[in-house]
C-alpha cells in the first residue's frame, strides 16, 4: 500500500513537471501587447516593471500570467502583483484580454491550474 501511495505521488510529481515544462516566455509583439494592456490599468503606467510572463496555448490563444509591479496613487511601489489573460491574435495585431479575478490568490490558483506556477 505504502508503495503504491509513494508510486501515485512520484508520478503526479512528474507529470506536474512535464505539464509545468508547456508554459514559455512571452516575447516580441506578443509581450508589447500584454504589458501595454496591463500599463492601461495602472496609475503610472511608465514605472511598471514585469517579471515572469509565461504563457500556455489554450485554443485559438494564449493563456498568459506574470507579475507586475508600478508605483500606487502615493508615488511608492506597491510589490508585484500578478495578473492573467487570453492572448489572442487578431488580424497582423495581438490583443490581451484580461481575465478578471477577485484576488491575487485566485490568480495564481488559475495560473498553477494551467501549468504557470511563480
Amino acid at each position: 500500500m505504502k508503495r503504491a501511495a509513494l508510486g501515485g505521488i512520484v508520478a503526479l510529481a512528474i507529470a506536474s513537471q512535464a505539464y509545468a515544462s508547456d508554459a514559455r516566455p512571452v516575447t516580441g509583439a506578443r509581450l508589447d501587447a500584454v504589458q501595454n494592456s496591463v500599463k492601461a490599468m495602472l496609475k503610472d503606467p511608465g514605472s511598471a516593471n514585469f517579471e515572469f510572463v509565461l504563457s500556455v496555448q489554450k485554443g485559438a490563444g494564449e493563456f498568459v500570467c506574470g507579475k507586475v509591479n508600478a508605483r500606487n496613487g502615493f508615488g511608492g511601489y506597491a510589490g508585484f502583483a500578478p495578473f492573467s489573460g487570453l492572448l489572442v491574435k487578431r488580424g497582423d495585431a495581438f490583443v490581451f484580454q484580461w481575465v478578471k479575478l477577485a484576488e491575487p490568490a485566485a490568480i495564481r490558483t488559475a495560473c498553477s491550474a494551467n501549468g504557470i506556477h511563480f
